[in-house]
């Protein structure tokens, strides 16, 4: 699916201003944080989770907009048929005892879909009208997760 023009060029911004993200109390109907635990070093993981977001790139419509190998650090961009940005961030971190953990966390970046013009400056107003995602941040989170052999356990 093609993303509109208003969403590629509002979706970065939007993204860097998350209000959506802004009010903890709200935030929660339509974000999800995660932990995993996975095999090998964060470099490797790093590089395979990157290589499985491409791999379904077009059939979950995610844009992989970072994937850091200084500081360990992902994100990913999902547009949903309506042009809603939701956002996928993994941190990833050598693990407790071997191999590495990964911090997650995917949220809906705001209450108006992007393709609307001016749509983050109109979210930030709007960032205090709960909105639910319907479970999208945590089945996406869920599908990277076991899709790289992690093992889960929800923060």
């Amino acid at each position: 699916m093609a993303n509109c023009c208003f969403s590629q060029c509002q979706g970065p911004f939007q993204a860097w201003l998350r209000p959506g993200y802004w009010i903890p109390g709200i935030r929660n109907v339509h974000s999800d944080r995660q932990t995993w635990d996975l095999d090998g070093t964060p470099s490797e993981n790093l590089d395979k989770i990157a290589q499985f977001v491409e791999e379904n790139e077009k059939l979950q419509n995610w844009i992989l907009r970072q994937a850091n190998k200084d500081t360990h650090f992902i994100q990913i961009f999902s547009y949903t048929p309506s042009q809603w940005l939701d956002v996928t961030e993994i941190q990833l971190q050598p693990g407790p005892v071997s191999g590495t953990r990964a911090v997650c966390k995917s949220f809906s970046s705001g209450f108006l879909p992007v393709c609307v013009p001016g749509a983050p400056l109109w979210n930030a107003f709007l960032c205090w009208i709960p909105f639910y995602d319907m479970g999208l941040g945590r089945r996406r989170l869920n599908r990277i997760c076991h899709g790289n052999g992690g093992r889960m356990s929800r923060l």
